[in-house]
């Protein structure tokens, strides 16, 4: 295996770490400036990606991952004590 090849595996791992880390913040409550920051970091390993074998990110994935954000509901915290 090429260093070439081994950085391009490298580069797409980083890819889906950070979608894993995107899914699991979603999940957990970031905030939507951490959540944008962890998509921006996406993009820019996609451009990556682009500039080094004309390969990016299938259109589908990066509209699951906006939808998910903008679609995200707050958990409402119930207050079930009595008074």
């Amino acid at each position: 295996m090429t260093t070439e090849n081994s950085a391009m595996r490298g580069l797409r791992a980083a890819i889906i770490g950070e979608t894993k880390k995107f899914l699991v913040g979603l999940e957990a409550g970031l905030s939507d400036e951490l959540l944008t920051s962890i998509l921006s970091a996406i993009k820019d390993k996609e451009l990556q990606l682009i500039k080094a074998e004309g390969e990016m990110l299938d259109p589908a994935i990066w509209e699951l991952l906006q939808s998910r954000l903008a679609n995200r509901r707050n958990k409402d915290i119930i207050d079930t004590t009595e008074y």
